[in-house]
């Protein structure tokens, strides 16, 4: 998939995150997507969620009250950081065949 082009939601579930500290995080409603070769956080989401988010520079930081909860380096037009999925797949709590589609 190009930044052009649209792709299929295939579902939507659950995932927990462990960040290079150790903290873990549970994603709620999060969209799987085969065609995306990269796990793509939303700010905009986090952010909704109580999480706050720094930019400088080139360095990124996520924090939820006082806890850092993840840092991550600028590389290109993307802020990339090191997170390990806990679980090894989406417990699906939706399924998706409706039209939902990223583009």
């Amino acid at each position: 998939m190009t930044h052009e082009g649209v792709t299929k939601c295939e579902g939507i579930g659950d995932i927990c995150l462990k960040t290079s500290n150790d903290t873990k995080v549970l994603l709620r409603r999060v969209k799987h997507v085969l065609d995306i070769k990269l796990n793509l956080l939303s700010i905009n989401k986090l952010c909704d969620k109580g999480y706050k988010s720094y930019f400088s520079g080139d360095n990124w930081k996520l924090t939820k009250g006082s806890m850092v909860v993840a840092r991550g380096k600028k590389h290109s037009t993307l802020y990339l950081t090191q997170i390990k999925v806990i679980n090894d797949v989406v417990s699906t709590i939706e399924s998706d065949n409706k039209t939902d589609f990223v583009t």
